[in-house]
């Protein structure tokens, strides 16, 4: 949800058109959530392993979504 360049939109409606596909949201993440270890690229190389079968992405499974906390910008009150 964090990507300025590629909304999740676009790549509903790219997976849409694949006989293939699977399209995880990182939350958190933008556009290069792929580059450098973690859990989208353990997700993009069971892919490549097994293209027609569906990643485990058991590392997805314990992702949470980033939390915001607004500053109290009247703190005596």
């Amino acid at each position: 949800h964090y990507d300025p360049i590629t909304p999740p939109s676009w790549a509903e409606a790219t997976a849409a058109q694949l006989p293939t596909s699977w399209h995880y949201i990182f939350p958190g993440a933008g556009h290069g959530v792929i580059e450098g270890p973690g859990c989208a690229t353990a997700i993009m190389r069971e892919f490549l392993a097994e293209p027609y079968e569906e990643p485990k992405a058991a590392c997805y499974q314990g992702l949470r979504r980033t939390q915001f906390h607004l500053a109290d910008d009247n703190p005596g009150s």
